[in-house]
């Protein structure tokens, strides 16, 4: 309970973008250099934040562009025993225990979703907004794929099975779908 409350004390007065990516992408690596500078300094304003997992990799790029533009760079860390610390351009920084707190704390506090190519965890917080979007419990957000090739490539192995489900009664029709991938960020 306690982290719900740091969470909402600290961040109420935040409305940012979050960015999802992985913490794995190699020192040096295109997609590191579009992060910073297309994703991380695209938005800073006095109104609109960055906000990341607060780790390395892509959260990094994007924490770092957001901060030599002068903006807010907000991460929300979690936890773990391979995660040393939170990268070192943050203007604020929550450490979670739990990731459904996290969860909530990054869908509750953004106005849109910058997605770049990720894992497992990348996947689960893509997947928490969209459900949470379907399910009209939050307000619906534009979505973007940073990193296009490849997680449109993901999305769409997923996708015949996707198509499938509503006729299966497992789904709602693909017209009605929530994640829809803006070519540009608004």
């Amino acid at each position: 309970m306690g982290e719900f409350v740091e969470g909402f004390e600290t961040l109420s007065q935040v409305e940012g973008v979050a960015i999802f990516g992985s913490a794995r992408s190699p020192p040096g690596s295109a997609g590191l250099r579009s992060g910073r500078r297309r994703w991380g300094a695209r938005w800073p304003r006095p109104d609109t934040r960055v906000i990341t997992g607060g780790g390395p990799g892509d959260m990094e790029a994007a924490n770092k562009g957001a901060l030599e533009a002068g903006g807010e760079s907000v991460g929300l860390a979690i936890e773990l025993p391979y995660e040393l610390r939170p990268n070192p351009y943050l203007t604020r920084t929550l450490s979670f225990r739990y990731f459904f707190v996290r969860k909530v704390m990054f869908v509750k506090y953004s106005q849109a979703f910058v997605i770049m190519p990720g894992g497992f965890g990348t996947l689960d917080e893509l997947f928490e907004a969209v459900t949470l979007i379907q399910t009209r419990k939050v307000k619906a957000v534009p979505g973007h794929p940073g990193g296009r090739r490849r997680i449109l490539g993901r999305a769409h192995r997923l996708d015949p099975a996707h198509r499938g489900a509503p006729r299966q009664g497992q789904g709602r029709p693909r017209s009605d779908h929530p994640a829809r991938a803006h070519a540009r960020p608004r």
